[in-house]
């Protein structure tokens, strides 16, 4: 009989906040247990990083703020109505996903325009349940550059630095997805406990601004990092829909790179709010392309399932697939989590 690692897939980057946002907006509850939960049970995922604080151009650092205080209590108040799924803020909780039959819900940024100006902000957000961050999006904030200033040598900020600092002293996990290059290094060089980057890809494979380098994708692994493979069409193909062989062509290069304790999933679905998100992506400073078509049988949390199925033609053996289902964030987790 298997474990419960052996079977534990780990979403290192979800957006499914934004459905659950428009729902509630409307006056509509429940997106979580009837939506995301049957995706999730599908795919076989047992612990969904939620990102519920976001950066973008078009809004103030105060409407970053309510925006993420907003999501994290909606986002509460689902979990709290569906007896099936859990927040995990403590590594108890953690153990108790992997025990028990619920699934997890870990709270994280995705951009820290939401601190506004204020570190002590990063202990208010830690309270309220979020145990992982990145610190940008695509352009320039208070703390960072994004990739899509990947020419400025600009690294962190001075607050910046006092961010990484306070949440290396909480336990809350840098994820370095978004940063610009010079952004990575600073941040690595601040940083302390593991470095993860949960939806990001290896520039070797597809020359794209959001994707790692190999200096990057060896720094993170040296860290005791995790990267999560992003299903985004833009960071595996520049020219053509791509497939499952791209995946597979991904994880390749970064375990041949990295080893295969760097490696796992973060694939970045966007098919809950895809109109929006799209407008959004179209106008970004990162090239995100005009075809958003995901690898063909692989556009959706629920078809998560398929991914031991290609990972064992790929000739991967069981204990490689476990790391990269889940193994890997697992033990990231287990670490940071108090």
């Amino acid at each position: 009989m298997s474990s419960p690692d052996q079977t534990f897939v780990v979403d290192a980057h979800s957006d499914f906040v934004s459905r659950i946002m428009t729902e509630r907006r409307a006056g509509r509850t429940g997106a979580l247990a009837t939506e995301y939960l049957p995706a999730l049970r599908e795919g076989g995922v047992r612990l969904a990083a939620m990102q519920v604080g976001s950066d973008a151009a078009d809004q103030s650092e105060h409407e970053a703020m309510a925006a993420a205080l907003e999501k994290i209590s909606y986002v509460k108040a689902e979990v709290a109505a569906c007896d099936e799924v859990q927040l995990v803020r403590t590594r108890q909780e953690l153990e108790e996903c992997l025990a028990g039959n619920r699934v997890g819900i870990l709270l994280s940024f995705e951009g820290g325009q939401a601190l506004v100006d204020n570190v002590a902000y990063v202990s208010i957000y830690h309270e309220l349940g979020v145990r992982m961050a990145a610190l940008t999006w695509n352009d320039c904030n208070r703390i960072a550059c994004g990739s899509g200033q990947n020419n400025s040598d600009a690294g962190l900020t001075d607050f910046g630095v006092e961010v990484v600092r306070e949440m290396g002293r909480l336990g809350i996990i840098l994820d370095v997805s978004h940063l610009s290059d010079a952004g990575v290094a600073h941040a690595l060089s601040v940083a302390s406990g593991p470095v993860v980057a949960t939806h990001s890809n290896a520039r070797a494979v597809c020359d794209h601004a959001r994707n790692l380098t190999d200096q990057q994708i060896r720094a993170i692994a040296d860290r005791g990092g995790v990267i999560g493979l992003n299903f985004f069409p833009r960071f595996l193909d520049k020219t053509r829909r791509p497939g499952p062989a791209d995946l597979i062509a991904q994880l390749n290069h970064l375990i041949d790179v990295g080893g295969e304790d760097v490696v796992g999933l973060g694939p970045d679905f966007i098919d809950y709010s895809r109109e929006d998100v799209e407008a959004m992506l179209l106008s970004s400073s990162v090239d995100y392309g005009s075809d958003f078509s995901y690898p063909v049988g692989f556009e959706s949390t629920k078809d998560l399932g398929r991914m031991p199925e290609i990972l064992v033609e790929a000739g991967y053996g069981s204990e490689r697939i476990e790391k990269i289902l889940g193994g890997n964030w697992l033990r990231v987790f287990r670490a940071a989590l108090a």
